[in-house]
């Protein structure tokens, strides 16, 4: 904010008048957003320095409120429960496709909550449009920018990265539908065989007609209806918590060893290699537990 402070004073005899005014109002947004106190309005452009303990803060530009902790659009009914029940009694409350398909692609930022939603389907590194927190879309763990992740030393010499763990889309989306598959089957998990169908069928389409918008070809539909078979296996995997290494080779489990600073067993001279297969699996269950989501 120093920088930026002695740059305004430096640049403000170059710039056109509306050019420095939004220089300044972008400014002044940073500072805000760096108070704990303060959170936008969920119903306007306008931002508050919430003082009260209470989770209701009101706008005095609308005169409308917003939950502070999770930014949702309030409703007097939250008093008697939580964010998370709340948020779940809207989902419940509401009728029309909007909704179930905020349930389904919305982006929820781990930082400050506020929920937005984006077309999925290429990078899973978000950067959220009010704290300008970088995490993956696919597991929530936050992207750092080299020396900034304290993890291990060789982070330092890399760029923006993130630890994701092995059942990540981050790694999954390189599977391909039918190993997807097969790690449902081995767990014996139920799942839609024709999941690319359902109540989204013809949203997508009525989106784009409403809006005007460019219809793909043929190549990009199939790439893209790939991706969300991929998406919907992979959510029956999160859910479900399952581990991705039951269907490793032996190099993807080194891999993921070496990914995580964890030294590989050694193999015995007349050790089978079923076996020394499983010890690896029992290594990295053992040493690199799944988070429970």
């Amino acid at each position: 904010m120093e920088f930026f402070n002695l740059l305004d004073t430096q640049i403000h005899h170059y710039l056109d008048s509306a050019t420095h005014e939004l220089f300044q109002c972008k400014l002044r947004d940073r500072a805000l957003m760096e108070m704990p106190n303060f959170s936008w309005c969920s119903h306007c452009q306008f931002g508050v320095l919430h003082e009260s303990k209470t989770l209701e803060m009101k706008c005095p530009t609308c005169y409308k409120s917003t939950c502070f902790k999770c930014k949702e659009q309030w409703d007097d009914v939250h008093k008697y429960m939580s964010c998370d029940q709340f948020k779940l009694w809207k989902m419940q409350c509401q009728d029309g496709k909007v909704w179930v398909y905020l349930a389904k692609n919305g982006i929820e930022c781990p930082s400050c909550r506020f929920r937005f939603d984006l077309w999925k389907g290429g990078c899973l590194h978000f950067k959220c449009t009010q704290c300008l927190h970088d995490f993956c879309g696919g597991c929530r763990k936050p992207f750092n920018q080299g020396s900034e992740c304290g993890f291990s030393e060789n982070c330092c010499g890399r760029g923006l990265h993130a630890h994701h763990p092995r059942d990540c889309f981050f790694y999954l989306r390189d599977w391909d539908v039918e190993r997807l598959q097969q790690l449902l089957q081995h767990n014996e998990i139920q799942y839609k065989s024709d999941f690319t169908k359902g109540p989204f069928e013809g949203f997508f389409e009525s989106l784009r007609t409403t809006f005007q918008l460019d219809m793909e070809t043929d190549e990009e539909d199939n790439a893209n209806d790939k991706t969300e078979d991929k998406e919907y296996l992979v959510k029956i995997i999160n859910a479900n918590v399952l581990d991705p290494v039951d269907l490793y080779t032996e190099e993807e489990m080194t891999t993921e060893l070496l990914r995580w600073n964890v030294p590989s067993p050694q193999k015995c001279g007349e050790e089978s290699p079923q076996a020394y297969l499983k010890s690896l699996q029992m290594k990295i269950k053992q040493e690199i537990p799944l988070c429970v989501k």
